[in-house]
């Protein structure tokens, strides 16, 4: 659970440096 919200977190932080 915790390693989903960490992924989740990882994405969102490439989709913003995207």
């Amino acid at each position: 659970m915790l390693f989903v919200i960490d992924f989740n977190r990882f994405l969102n932080c490439l989709t913003l440096y995207s």
